[in-house]
């Protein structure tokens, strides 16, 4: 690998993982797939089994990794697709595949086999003429995308799917593999399988930028207004409670990316429910402008444990957030949920993120 400062990254994710003895090109499939699948997913490579994520190997069909999401989780069993339909009773899918390449270059061809092993893996799951042979882990991967189509009734949208085309080298758009990557995705949405397509070039620069974002501490800054600090209790540093501002909220529980930061709710007991009565009625106060203000009111609010919290005036810098330690992810999801998908409004009102609050308790251990 002729990326230096990259190098240096690999190297030090494997050795943090025990992997500094492998051959270089599995080691950087591995860094690759651990940096997107963590940033961009919120999910950590080492919890899941071998067979939720594909990585290499002969059969593959061209794919370096693959892991199949359901409502934010890997799944690598029929069984636990069922265990989530009857405990959250919605399935929100995302199938993701990766291909990591140590050359600096953004080859259309290599990009366009790594596109057509995908649609074979759809085309296996779902047609007869299948021009790839795939081996068992990939096969068993392929049922499971069959069995969880058989559970459409469950899912408020059809899935997603997401495509990353990592090199070490640099992305510049250039018109060829531009043009496969488009007419990749054109045809992959003509299948009517997937609610959105994306396919992704990660180049050297933005691996080193997960990679970092993801060893350094979680940091947020968020304008605090209407706040009241904890007398002092016992064990903590300091505490506060208030009204969060809306567009405020969303800037603390988004990625950079702008995606709902599942890390942070990773160990909590109940994942998001779905539409139930509880979450309907919330989804209900806050699409009603008339009802909007008594949401503050109605929800019972987060908590927020944090290692640290830095306050200048009402400006509030929260850093490496405990995720067992964020609550209250009904509502969380809901507010997150309606507040990015009607992010457009009509003239003269206010954006639905500007437009609620809610209470939040900020405490550090």
């Amino acid at each position: 690998m002729n990326n230096v400062i990259l190098k240096g990254f690999m190297d030090r994710f494997a050795e943090a993982n025990g992997l500094s003895d492998i051959e270089e090109s599995k080691k950087f499939e591995i860094f690759v797939a651990s940096s997107i699948f963590r940033r961009r997913h919120q999910c950590e490579v080492w919890d899941v089994d071998e067979s939720t994520m594909v990585i290499g190997g002969g059969g593959d069909g061209g794919i370096d990794a693959i892991a199949i999401l359901v409502n934010g989780r890997p799944v690598s069993t029929t069984e636990a697709v069922e265990y989530l339909i009857e405990t959250s009773r919605r399935l929100d899918v995302e199938f993701v595949f990766i291909q990591a390449k140590r050359s600096p270059d953004f080859r259309a061809s290599d990009i366009g086999s790594f596109i057509f092993g995908v649609e074979e893996f759809f085309n296996a799951a779902f047609e007869n003429n299948v021009n790839i042979s795939f081996n068992d882990d990939v096969v068993n991967l392929i049922e499971l995308a069959r069995h969880i189509y058989s559970h459409a009734i469950s899912m408020q949208r059809h899935p997603k799917c997401f495509l990353y085309y990592a090199t070490t080298g640099k992305w510049i758009g250039e018109n060829d593999p531009e043009g496969r990557m488009e007419a990749g995705k054109n045809s992959l949405q003509g299948k009517n399988l997937f609610s959105d397509v994306t396919i992704n070039p990660i180049d050297a620069d933005a691996l080193q930028v997960m990679y970092g974002e993801l060893e350094r501490s979680v940091i947020r800054e968020v304008q605090f207004d209407m706040n009241a600090a904890f007398p002092d209790i016992n064990g903590v540093v300091e505490a506060y409670v208030g009204l969060l501002a809306g567009d405020q909220f969303i800037e603390l529980v988004s990625t950079e990316e702008g995606q709902l930061n599942r890390e942070l709710f990773y160990d909590n007991v109940r994942d998001f429910q779905g539409q139930n009565h509880v979450n309907t009625a919330i989804g209900h106060t806050l699409s009603e402008t008339s009802l909007r203000h008594t949401f503050p009111l109605l929800n019972n609010g987060i908590t927020i444990v944090a290692q640290s919290v830095k306050r200048t005036a009402n400006r509030f810098t929260i850093s490496e957030p405990d995720p067992k330690r964020v609550e209250r992810f009904q509502g969380f999801v809901i507010q997150f949920g309606f507040a990015t998908e009607r992010s457009h409004t009509c003239p003269g009102q206010k954006p639905l993120a500007e437009s609620i609050g809610g209470t939040a308790r900020d405490i550090q251990a």
